[in-house]
């Protein structure tokens, strides 16, 4: 079939259906994981922002730190079928089936209805696209409308007119706000949409498509302007992200500013803070955004040689066949539940070999076909320039289908010819990329199943069962290779099991290898649970004199003092936590304690342990104590509604917790 045929073969559609099929059983067989109704680090970060949009209450009062979409997306969902997180995966399970679908039209359009069914084949099969099309992150949005957006900006090519070129335009102007990195491609495209018609219509063409892409963002920066104060055009996050993947301590990958706290709040609160505390001053999103940008190219001036080494190291990531987690282990978490997924399988590196090979042998195409043929190298230096993970990766795979497909077929085509030099000239090079890619995986990473043992000891600490957090962690550090992060997860359990002495020794030696602010506050845990609390408070302001104010160890001094009944220090330090970590829910209970104890007024600080509970911890016995002061106090100043409220909540809590 010649490229560019319109007809939308059946094919397509039942590929289509089968990629929804395959994306629901995953959803099914998902539900057996811990994470699958208790999401965390971002995907936990997008349900909240969902629930604040239905509830109404204010979740971000400056600049939007990340784009807003996808949450809104989420929110949508919540408002329509509550807060049911099986029945959005399902509805997710849609778009995955549009990203498949749209794959294949796109390469339809290029090469041929037969490269068309082929790189729909592969989205609809390939493992990782369907394994995140069902987790709630940013991906499952923003792949549909690139396809949408590529297929539309495309067609300018066939069929340019200013009304076509709005709607392409549009489409990247979503993708924009889902996504911010796409702004990438905006000058190349304009140019490019500039061409597709002579003199002063080319102008109009392109100015329509600058139109379409503006309409989405600017009143995403206008928000950001009256509500944050900042100009920020979409979000706030980029000087961070550059920090995190360009600082001495990167790893290339890891999505951890360095000296910060591991969870997803708590990052983000000592980032500020640390750049508060250079500058001297509380900055705004925007000013943090760009301390750590400076922050990023300092270093790259001051050591180029080691900048380049790292920048090859992220390379060479870029271009593994392994798949790296960010959040949770995709390889161990996608095939550990789902007896259908083989990880085997359609792997990046095969993706990577036949799309190379189909992008060389299509490259006649190259200039009529601009847009789809920088996307991958553009695309792929923008993941690079900050760090690298599967799903920062993700996008690059349905125009990475497409090429791959062109490459199968024609070698196919060949074959069938029995032109088997021509084949030969398709396939072996394909192989060879394959076995590059498998090759340049760096051999000092940690295996899918520890990182995924280990983050099911977190699931298990997380809903308070740490004997098996304890079997999980002790799994994930019988590997050759340990991740730190194991053997801290093992002594917190091995402490939440009394068995202090075995935690302690795995603590002292973590805290004499690498300063981990975690490890301090759970050295400090030792102390306080043996009931040593004058060593405690003693270890903890060491620790603060050595390393400066971390949420965590003044939150255990805070705990020590509150146990020597030194209530206002106790107070004092729970405070500074506070300053550090407005999300600190144990500070937050722990001081409205404290001001129980004292005799103070503790209305607010039982409000916000309650409203926090709510909005992080649920199933929390906590929120109990929490909504019954809460509860009590309003009641007694009169303040009717907001007694109302925590009544309400008390009562949800008791029906879904029943006492023995």
């Amino acid at each position: 079939m010649e490229p560019g045929h319109r007809g939308i073969p059946w094919a397509l559609v039942l590929i289509a259906a089968l990629g929804v099929g395959l994306r629901v059983a995953h959803v099914f067989f998902g539900e057996a994981s811990p994470y699958a109704q208790a999401p965390v680090m971002d995907a936990q970060y997008h349900l909240q922002w969902a629930q604040a949009l239905v509830l109404g209450t204010d979740f971000q009062s400056e600049a939007y730190f990340r784009a807003p979409l996808y949450p809104f997306f989420l929110g949508f969902l919540n408002l329509v079928f509550g807060e049911d997180l099986m029945i959005w995966r399902l509805v997710q399970c849609l778009l995955g089936g549009c990203t498949v679908f749209l794959t294949g039209l796109l390469a339809q359009r290029v090469f041929g209805r037969p490269q068309g069914i082929v790189a729909a084949l592969i989205m609809c099969l390939a493992w990782v696209p369907l394994h995140f099309d069902t987790e709630l992150l940013i991906p499952v949005l923003f792949l549909p409308l690139v396809m949408g957006a590529l297929l539309l900006t495309l067609d300018l090519e066939r069929q340019a007119s200013p009304r076509r070129a709005l709607w392409a335009g549009l489409l990247w102007g979503l993708a924009t706000i889902t996504r911010p990195n796409v702004l990438i491609f905006a000058p190349i495209y304009f140019f490019w949409v500039r061409g597709q018609s002579k003199k002063r219509a080319g102008w109009v063409l392109a100015l329509m498509f600058t139109a379409g892409w503006l309409l989405p963002v600017l009143p995403v920066t206008l928000r950001n302007r009256v509500v944050g104060g900042e100009w920020t055009l979409v979000a706030t996050q980029a000087g961070v992200n550059l920090w995190i993947g360009n600082n001495p301590d990167s790893d290339g990958s890891s999505a951890i500013v360095p000296g910060t706290r591991a969870g997803w709040w708590e990052g983000y609160w000592d980032a500020r803070s640390q750049a508060d505390a250079a500058v001297g001053q509380a900055l705004a999103p925007g000013d943090v955004s760009a301390h750590y940008m400076s922050r990023a190219s300092d270093w790259m001036a001051e050591d180029p040689g080691a900048f380049l080494e790292h920048l090859w190291t992220k390379t060479r990531l870029f271009l593994s066949s392994r798949e790296l987690g960010n959040n949770l282990e995709p390889t161990f978490f996608a095939s550990h539940y789902d007896p259908l997924v083989l990880t085997w399988m359609l792997p990046f590196g095969a993706l990577l070999g036949f799309g190379l090979v189909g992008a060389f042998l299509g490259r006649k195409r190259f200039g009529e076909q601009l847009p789809l043929f920088v996307f991958v190298p553009l695309y792929g230096a923008g993941v690079i320039a900050f760090f690298v993970c599967s799903r920062f990766r993700l996008p690059i795979w349905p125009v990475m289908a497409v090429f791959a497909a062109h490459g199968v077929v024609l070698g196919v085509c060949a074959l069938k010819g029995r032109q088997f030099r021509q084949a030969g000239g398709i396939f072996l090079p394909a192989l060879a990329l394959w076995g590059f890619s498998v090759g340049i995986t760096p051999s000092n990473m940690f295996t899918p199943d520890a990182i995924g043992e280990m983050q099911l000891g977190d699931a298990a600490m997380a809903a308070g069962n740490a004997d098996a957090a304890v079997e999980h962690f002790g799994l994930a550090t019988a590997h050759d290779r340990v991740s730190p992060h194991a053997r801290l997860g093992l002594a917190r359990a091995l402490l939440d099991t009394g068995r202090l002495e075995r935690a302690q020794t795995i603590l002292d030696t973590l805290l004499r290898e690498r300063a981990f602010p975690e490890a301090r506050e759970a050295r400090l845990r030792v102390e306080i649970k043996a009931g040593r609390y004058v060593e405690a408070s003693t270890m903890a302001q060491d620790y603060l004199r050595d390393s400066g104010p971390e949420p965590g160890v003044l939150y255990q001094l805070g705990r020590a003092r509150f146990a020597l009944k030194d209530h206002p220090g106790a107070q004092q330090a729970l405070g500074q936590v506070l300053e550090l970590d407005l999300r600190h829910v144990g500070a937050v209970y722990a001081l409205a304690l404290s001001l129980d104890a004292q005799g103070k007024d503790s209305l607010e600080a039982w409000a916000a342990a309650a409203d926090l509970y709510l909005s992080t911890s649920k199933d929390s016995p906590f929120l109990q104590q929490a909504l019954s002061r809460a509860l009590e106090l309003t009641r007694a100043r009169g303040l009717d509604e907001r007694a109302a409220h925590y009544a309400g909540e008390l009562k949800r809590w008791l029906a879904e917790h029943p006492g023995p």
